[in-house]
């Protein structure tokens, strides 16, 4: 019983001690001590604090992840919209351009004449044929591509003037292309006959008519010509003839 008594008032005045500071004064801290742990103390603060602008406040992080995932399915709702308005207005400008360049190259409407005649000069379609082969006064001749045929057109170059008449398509630098019975369209074929009409150069005596050509390649799966369309391109426009 004696031995409970005294461990009990040896605890009392343990505890006294340590409560006590063992008889030490507080220290007291200076000015700038004072501040120098107010500022290392903001400095940790700030540090951690991921809204430092709005002070020290509590932050729900899923709130925030909320609100990121909301935000970025905006803004990529608006780049697809963005992108899609790109499109249409390339695609209208794109539909535009071409309509307007297939009116100026399509151009007009004409005859052979009206397009290549002058004064004294008269000029005439007069048929089409189709050739396995062309040949220019039994010393020239021109073969198609393997699996073609020539379709021919026949062009009459008269002289209505009395007169010799010099007569020089070279110079126009024209290009015809062909459709036939509503197939692809195919240019005309290049070559050195005197009488290709793409690049005819020469004297038409008067009251004569010279026989010119224009050669076209198709395939030799066409064996009639039920349907043929002529045009061509001249000083940037393309034209139709009517044959």
């Amino acid at each position: 019983m004696k031995k409970t008594k005294l461990r009990v008032a040896a605890a009392i005045l343990l505890c006294a001690m340590l409560l006590g500071g063992c008889g030490e004064p507080l220290y007291n801290l200076t000015e700038n001590e004072k501040n120098i742990i107010v500022d290392y103390s903001a400095h940790l603060i700030s540090k951690f604090n991921a809204r430092q602008t709005n002070g020290i406040v509590w932050v729900d992080y899923e709130a925030e992840a909320e609100k990121a995932a909301e935000l970025a399915a905006r803004l990529e709702q608006e780049v697809v919209e963005e992108t899609e308005e790109t499109q249409d207005s390339e695609n209208t400008g794109e539909s535009g351009g071409s309509d307007t360049q297939n009116k100026e190259e399509q151009g007009r409407s004409a005859t052979l004449n009206e397009l290549f005649g002058m004064q004294g000069i008269s000029i005439e379609y007069t048929g089409a044929a189709l050739m396995d082969d062309y040949v220019q006064d039994t010393y020239y001749a021109m073969y198609p591509e393997a699996g073609n045929k020539f379709l021919v057109l026949q062009i009459d170059v008269a002289n209505t003037a009395g007169v010799d008449v010099e007569v020089d398509n070279l110079v126009l630098k024209a290009r015809f292309y062909a459709v036939v019975n509503g197939g692809g369209e195919v240019p005309s074929e290049l070559s050195i006959l005197q009488e290709d009409f793409a690049q005819l150069q020469s004297t038409v005596a008067a009251d004569t008519v010279t026989q010119a050509v224009l050669l076209f390649q198709v395939p030799e799966s066409v064996t009639d010509i039920a349907d043929l369309q002529l045009y061509v391109m001249m000083n940037g426009e393309k034209s139709q003839i009517i044959l």
